[in-house]
């Protein structure tokens, strides 16, 4: 950072910043909501591991479903925490009454 230049009027942040909930998103066609996607995690060698489930999920939208989870994940955590912070991703469909299993959203 040293060898940055002084902007005048600027003030610059590494990595893009943490905007919490993602109420929806239209990604390539697909329109998601923050419902419809919901998680469950474990702990691994310092990281964390996810299962992402899309409500909705086919073989038919599954690059476009990916392509928007990762978008609102990288929203919700930052872009720091999102690649530092998360090992393994794994995207599966949602299964009806994710609470019940367990699931976060």
């Amino acid at each position: 950072m040293a060898d940055a230049p002084m902007l005048t009027n600027w003030r610059i942040i590494a990595f893009r910043q943490p905007k919490g909930e993602v109420p929806g998103i239209r990604y390539e066609g697909l329109s998601l909501k923050g419902e419809d996607v919901w998680f469950s995690y474990k702990h691994r060698m310092g990281k964390v591991d996810l299962t992402i489930y899309i409500r909705g999920l086919s073989p038919e939208n599954k690059k476009q479903a990916i392509g928007a989870s990762f978008i609102m994940l990288d929203n919700a955590l930052g872009e720091y925490l999102a690649t530092t912070g998360i090992g393994f991703i794994e995207h599966k469909s949602l299964p009806d009454n994710p609470a019940a299993r367990g699931f976060l959203p």
